[in-house]
């Protein structure tokens, strides 16, 4: 196009603009594919994503058609029809072997372009993955292995240009081109959820222990269906939906209790539960060594197998947590767990060392907020945009509004003065006149 101080035509903008739609075109073709490969040498899986592109004005046009032809000409790799990225033989390749090929064919490491070097690539494109100045395709990860504890922990150092790669004294690297991620975390510990094993009476009058998870974040109490066929207890059905960090479950029903605490039979709480399939997996995630936990031996505690995982029939929720709630807690050494008293016992929370190393995919969070159905939802609806009819009054209680209406005053104080509602037409009490006279009568006498 024009210098920089001439204004272009419109004829050569438009020419321009065609020249950069025919480019985008086949650019874009590569962003639109996606290609999943699995490297031999533990390279993770590259995904190409769509990217929005910018274009701007150039200094000349012939860049423009060096580029168009470069990317549209024969390719370099198999002499065929077609650009690089969309060569099958560089596609089948893996990262590291396609960036070591584009190196030795002298390609832009930007655009694969054979007719410049990548200090002179006009492109604004960068890669998809890791936003530095190279090709997506040329995107490779760099992972690490424990062999000893065979622990992976992938590492990926979002970069093109490797330390362990020569680099091209045409090529500027940018300063900071290092990114690390760690897409598994492991940890030596884990987290002691609160729980209580209570009794619930059955329909036979019967109590039977159940396994209950005591959770600060829910709003509402819930039990299982397995649990409510356990103990034979009828619920009824209830259309609706629970929403917590791992989705949405459905709720079939719901269902009073009466739990009881098992050390003191006197200690009830009747509950209203909402009834799903499941409330989570078993608990804890892993067995927990009890060696180190010998200060809560002599205390009543609220699940005497906390240590164990097993399965969870419901959970407690917020609203009767502050009512079981105690005043004493025992604190053990630092980094263990404590017990925190409970009208159900003690119950265990806070953190604790496991014998194996642990990946963080095994815990669980815990938080469900409830969504009311549709159903509920339009029935509200309707009620607020019916038009509110005012209540039928007997008699009576439209003489008690009339007198309140025309007699209720405000002193200066602020204080109200009504008067009192009387009937008109008080019920005979009886004639006791002439009897209360004759008793005057003699005790005069």
């Amino acid at each position: 196009m024009s210098k920089h101080s001439e204004i272009p035509t419109y004829k050569e903008i438009i020419d321009f603009v065609k020249n950069q739609r025919k480019a985008l075109s086949s650019l874009s073709k590569n962003n639109q594919t996606s290609f999943v490969k699995q490297n031999n040498s533990g390279n993770s899986t590259y995904r190409s994503k769509s990217v929005p592109h910018s274009f701007v004005t150039n200094n000349s046009g012939g860049e423009n058609k060096k580029l168009y032809k470069s990317l549209t000409g024969n390719c370099t790799i198999c002499k065929q029809l077609h650009s690089v990225f969309q060569c099958s033989d560089f596609l089948k390749l893996t990262p590291r072997e396609r960036y070591s090929l584009a190196k030795e064919k002298k390609l832009c490491l930007n655009c694969l372009s054979s007719i410049h070097r990548i200090a002179d690539c006009k492109s604004t494109n960068v890669c998809s993955i890791c936003r530095f100045r190279h090709h997506s395709l040329l995107h490779f990860d760099k992972s690490c292995s424990n062999n000893n504890n065979n622990v992976r922990e992938n590492i990926s150092l979002d970069i093109a240009f490797s330390s362990q790669s020569p680099i091209d004294e045409h090529i500027n690297p940018p300063n900071n081109f290092c990114s690390t991620s760690s897409n598994k975390i492991t940890q030596n510990y884990t987290t002691l959820l609160s729980t209580a094993v209570v009794n619930i009476m059955s329909v036979s009058g019967e109590y039977k222990t159940a396994r209950f998870l005591i959770d600060t974040g829910s709003q509402a109490h819930f039990i299982t269906t397995k649990c409510c066929q356990r103990l034979k207890l009828p619920y009824q059905k209830y259309r609706s939906t629970v929403n917590g960090i791992g989705g949405h479950q459905n709720i079939l029903g719901y269902v009073n209790l009466v739990l009881s605490s098992r050390f003191d039979s006197s200690i009830q709480y009747p509950i209203y539960a909402l009834v799903i399939d499941k409330v989570t997996d078993r608990l804890p995630t892993t067995k927990i060594p009890v060696k180190s936990l010998s200060y809560l031996r002599h205390i009543q505690l609220a699940d005497e197998q906390f240590y164990e995982p097993s399965k969870i029939d419901g959970i407690i929720g917020a609203s009767l947590f502050l009512h079981i709630l105690g005043n004493s807690k025992v604190v053990g050494p630092p980094n263990l767990p404590m017990a925190v008293q409970t009208s159900l016992g003690y119950i265990i929370m806070g953190n604790v060392p496991t014998p194996t190393i642990m990946e963080v995919a095994n815990s669980q969070t815990f938080c469900s907020i409830i969504k009311p159905s549709l159903e509920q939802i339009l029935h509200k609806f309707w009620e607020i945009e019916e038009i509110p009819a005012p209540p039928v009054l007997n008699q009576e209680d439209a003489e008690c509004e009339n007198i309140f209406i025309t007699t209720t005053t405000r002193e200066e104080t602020g204080r109200f003065t009504v008067a009192l509602p009387f009937k008109e037409y008080p019920p005979v009490l009886g004639d006791s006149f002439a009897l209360a006279c004759k008793k005057i009568s003699l005790s005069r006498k």
